[in-house]
């Protein structure tokens, strides 16, 4: 039976469909740009079942969103809860630690360890972050490896989609 408060939205944008999921006014999913709209709804609806598309869910968040694959600097922290309830407290420390990177500020899996309170467990870290279920607005693709190396993204199109995204942010 379909869940009301399941809600979802597929943005077309500059590198082509964005898909948003929110359960109850919080954000819970994000799918990075697919080619059609029909594998970005597939993708929505992987975990849970169909969701309620609406063309209106989440205007601001919509538009930073655009604004980003246009290679503006939209900040996407206050515009919208993040439901992380899924996470351990841990995960849910380094989800947050992530959500706060700024726009072309990127940090080691080290680091993040040493923002979310919990120095050393930069494994870890690696790990919640190839869970991530809302890449873009929790930007995972600003965290390197050691020495600045790229390291490994779960998103679609792997490390090259990665190192896309960074150079959008470095202006190129």
């Amino acid at each position: 039976m379909l869940d009301s408060k399941t809600q979802a939205r597929i943005i077309e944008t500059d590198w082509g469909y964005f898909g948003i999921k929110t359960m109850n006014g919080s954000l819970c999913q994000t799918c990075l740009p697919l080619d059609n709209p029909g594998d970005v709804e597939q993708a929505l609806e992987a975990e849970k079942e169909s969701c309620e598309y609406c063309h209106d869910l989440c205007p601001p968040l919509s538009q930073a969103i655009k604004a980003y694959y246009q290679g503006q600097n939209p900040d996407f922290r206050n515009l919208i809860n993040l439901n992380l309830s899924s996470f351990t407290p841990f995960g849910q420390a380094v989800l947050q630690a992530c959500h706060q990177l700024s726009y072309g500020e990127k940090q080691t899996y080290g680091q993040i360890a040493q923002r979310a309170g919990h120095p050393g467990a930069f494994r870890a870290v690696g790990q919640i972050m190839a869970r991530n279920p809302m890449p873009l607005i929790i930007p995972c693709h600003r965290v390197v490896a050691a020495k600045q190396k790229l390291g490994g993204f779960s998103g679609p199109g792997g490390t090259e989609t990665k190192q896309r995204m960074l150079d959008l942010e470095a202006g190129g």
